[in-house]
């Protein structure tokens, strides 16, 4: 498997492109948790019993952290039992809190099947990370009758948290009737991840778009920036409509300028959400606005177009920040 490029976000920073080959090594796992005792610890909600114990720390080539495991085909009156996919174990997250699968080489989570424990509507929000820096985000809505297959294809990462949150008690279930109310309990089962081999990557050097310089004579600036999947010549119209606005009205003190951050606008290919460029836009936009508060300037006009806007408003906090003398005014 290959993919190039690949958006990474890296020491923090988001790089525009990153050239990495991810292929598959070893093949496809399935991992069924079906080979492991489930009768170290038992909790009983209403007059059922579960049986469960702590999931290894070290199992089937993954470090896992907060999963227990529970023997679900005998867990009635819970999610627990129509979670199971290949008998007879699940795993879940401990206490309802969130969960961690990682591994010091990188790997890929594929997919998994995943069920609410107890409460109807279950968000679950999973993060794949590289180091400690966020690459894939996926929200889904669990059922607590019902198991749903999640694809993630999470490729090339180092960590998985598992956060679930929301939701209403199921009725009938033990622990979401009374005196309980139900919780934020996951199952999973049959989830299926392979190791990687990562090939060449690019220096991991934050870039960014080219910040505008003051100019002799120019007190006032204007910057127009895009949103996601720019179309360039927009962004260049009207930059220069605005410039031959101001020179005709005898302005001159104004200097307009556009922002280009284009590779890292694009909605990437890997199934990662617009909340990935609105990230990037933040992170060129705090670049910019450090930028030009170094620079005094006596007024700042900022234009965003749709995501652009992320990009404007950090810019316009970081000047402010550092320059609590500029006016600034934004538009988007």
């Amino acid at each position: 498997m290959k993919s190039t490029p690949v958006f990474l976000n890296l020491g923090g920073t988001l790089l525009a492109v990153c050239l990495v080959s991810l292929q598959v090594h070893g093949g496809t796992q399935l991992i069924t948790f079906d080979d492991l005792s489930t009768t170290n610890s038992l909790e009983i909600y209403n007059g059922s019993s579960y049986y469960y114990s702590a999931l290894p720390t070290n199992y089937g080539g993954l470090t896992w952290n907060n999963f227990s495991v529970t023997a679900g085909v005998i867990d009635t009156n819970s999610g627990y039992q129509p979670a199971v996919i290949s008998p007879r174990n699940v795993a879940f997250n401990l206490n309802g809190s969130s969960a961690t699968i990682s591994n010091s080489s990188p790997f890929n989570l594929l997919s998994g099947y995943f069920t609410a424990a107890w409460n109807d509507n279950l968000k679950l929000e999973a993060k794949g990370y590289v180091g400690n820096a966020l690459v894939f985000s996926q929200t889904n809505t669990l059922s607590a009758v019902a198991p749903t297959l999640l694809t993630l294809n999470f490729l090339g990462v180092n960590k998985v948290v598992f956060r679930a949150f929301g939701g209403t008690p199921h009725h009938g279930y033990s622990y979401s009737d009374p005196p309980y109310s139900g919780g934020t309990w996951f199952a999973v089962d049959d989830l299926t991840f392979c190791e990687t081999s990562v090939g060449t990557v690019s220096p991991a050097q934050p870039t960014y778009g080219n910040c505008p310089q003051k100019l002799s004579g120019k007190d006032s600036l204007v910057v127009v920036t895009h949103g996601a999947n720019p179309d360039l010549t927009w962004l260049h119209a009207m930059t220069n409509s605005i410039g031959n606005y101001l020179a005709a009205n005898g302005l001159s003190n104004w200097h307009v300028c556009g922002y280009e951050w284009a590779e890292k606008a694009r909605v990437p290919f890997f199934g990662l959400n617009y909340e990935r460029v609105l990230y990037n836009g933040e992170q060129e936009g705090r670049n910019l606005g450090n930028s030009i508060a170094t620079q005094g300037w006596s007024h700042v006009h900022l234009i965003g177009h749709s995501a652009g806007s992320a990009l404007i408003q950090a810019a316009s906090e970081s000047v402010k920040s550092g320059a609590s003398n500029t006016v600034v005014h934004t538009t988007f």
